[in-house]
């Protein structure tokens, strides 16, 4: 399978489905978005949210979204940064 070059015109979230989206683990409240590829209907973290848009490598670009399913198709391998919010736990990868 050839995947898709990851998008360098935006910083991208992760967001889980609105039927898959878990309360336990989100540290500020559920914000509804929408996926860039296929327009599902996504829930969001709005701590990641807010997190994103101030991060350096922000730039002014605007923050938007993928479900799993999408971001999957994408090569991950041309991430810069990547951090993971999941479960209280925070994990930056810089490559």
């Amino acid at each position: 399978m050839t995947l898709v070059p990851w998008p360098v015109d935006a910083v991208m979230i992760v967001a889980s489905l609105e039927g898959e989206f878990r309360h336990d683990q989100i540290r500020g409240f559920p914000v509804a978005c929408r996926c860039r590829k296929c327009e599902a209907n996504l829930l969001a973290d709005s701590w990641t949210i807010a997190r994103a848009e101030n991060l350096p490598e922000t730039r002014g670009r605007p923050v938007l979204f993928f479900c799993i399913k999408c971001a999957a198709l994408h090569d991950l391998s041309m991430l810069n940064v990547m951090e993971d919010h999941r479960g209280g736990q925070f994990i930056r990868i810089k490559r």
